[in-house]
């Protein structure tokens, strides 16, 4: 469920609001005994003159447990805490667990809180979800809770202020042994989130069939009937703005992938359907090769067109990676990818060496090139990191 609030999510140390902010010192302690974890974070960052940005303390500690055979609970806390006293902190704390009971029940369940100076609303979060998956039948049912001012201040928050509500059945036979159909997936779900004063925002209701071959192949078909109910106009892109309203539409959508144990393999997307009032045409191919057992090539292409009473565009990504891995502990990856979105080449180049059980050296280089400019790309941005971990065992 990508909506389910990160309570520690490490890329808010070292960025405020996009803008890089320098690292003073930091430390990580990690640790096992028995059938406990710990970890333990705490970092300090700099003032920033440029972008006008005082320096800030992060900590973040958290425990978990082992419990039964196959089941964890544990607890998180994390802090925030900006130059200037306690009117510029923020703090989270929460508990969760993971139940895997018999051979197909699963239960995950948390609830966090967050204290930040100023907010006086619902400041929790919350989640329960029981999922049963039998190999001829499954029934999932999710609910997630986030208040209308609870803040994470070292976490990720992709929605904010709504209830939601997720259930799903399936149903997948399989097929005679001598059958090139390994088995049938039947899928009905649906999604509905309401905001926190009970009005719908989100539906979703899908219809999934897969067959699944004996080959490893795969092809997937699903229908999807949506309701979005829009407080706030925004831009999908190009020119087009799609203003405040409630708008219902259908999709369609079809994919093919190859088994994975194929040196060529992959999988071709493609959906067709509404888009609040207007349409949405998209195909998608993802391909992987292995040349040889150390080296992987994965390429990448997308195309999208989008067409509304407010406007229409059409995009592209483009996107290529290779994985040379030189041994168990030593391996090269380098990725390029261009988005006409953003008229942008993004290039990263990244090795890593495990030069002791635990203990890494990383390299990287990152550069990011304007695609509007004549001649030679205009680099936007452009980085080199040497990365050194050691780990010590007592």
């Amino acid at each position: 469920n990508q909506n389910t609030p990160i309570l520690f999510f490490s890329r808010r140390i070292g960025l405020d609001a996009g803008q890089v902010v320098p690292i003073t010192v930091g430390g990580r302690l990690l640790g096992r005994s028995g059938p406990y974890n710990m970890g333990a974070l705490n970092m300090q960052t700099g003032d920033s003159a440029t972008h006008d940005l005082r320096g800030t303390n992060f900590s973040v500690v958290r425990f978990t447990r082992d419990v039964f055979a196959r089941s964890r609970i544990g607890v998180l806390g994390t802090g925030r805490r900006a130059a200037g006293g306690a009117t510029n902190a923020g703090y989270t704390a929460g508990a969760d667990g993971v139940f895997n009971l018999f051979n197909n029940v699963n239960l995950t369940t948390y609830y966090a809180r967050t204290e930040t100076p100023g907010r006086t609303g619902d400041q929790s979060s919350y989640r329960g979800a029981y999922a049963w998956n039998a190999d001829r039948w499954g029934i999932q049912a999710d609910h997630l809770h986030v208040g209308n001012d609870f803040n994470p201040d070292v976490g990720f928050l992709r929605r904010r202020a709504f209830n939601r509500t997720f259930g799903q059945l399936r149903f997948s036979p399989r097929s005679a042994a001598a059958s090139r159909v390994r088995r049938s997936v039947y899928e009905a779900s649906l999604e509905y989130i309401a905001g926190s004063k009970g009005k719908l925002e989100t539906r979703e209701a899908q219809v999934t069939y897969r067959l699944e071959l004996n080959n490893g192949d795969q092809w997937n078909v699903e229908t999807t009937r949506a309701f979005e109910g829009l407080t706030t106009a925004f831009n999908p892109g190009g020119d087009a703005v799609i203003p405040i309203g409630n708008y219902s539409f259908s999709q369609i959508r079809s994919s093919y992938n190859f088994g994975p144990q194929r040196r060529i393999n992959g999988g071709l997307t493609a959906a067709y359907g509404g888009f609040f009032d207007g349409t949405l045409a998209e195909i998608t191919w993802r391909g992987r090769v292995e040349p040889s057992p150390t080296l992987i090539v994965e390429p990448t292409f997308s195309w999208n067109r989008v067409q509304t009473p407010w406007g229409e565009f059409t995009t592209n990504l483009a996107i290529g990676r290779v994985i040379w891995t030189m041994s168990p502990r030593r391996f090269v990856s380098a990725l390029v990818q261009y988005q006409s979105a953003t008229n942008s080449i993004t290039t990263n180049a990244r090795f890593r060496w495990e030069y002791t059980p635990g203990s890494e050296l990383f390299v990287v280089y990152t550069d990011g090139r304007n695609t509007l400019s004549r001649g030679l790309r205009l680099v936007d941005n452009r980085s080199f990191i040497v990365k050194v971990t050691r780990l010590f065992r007592w």
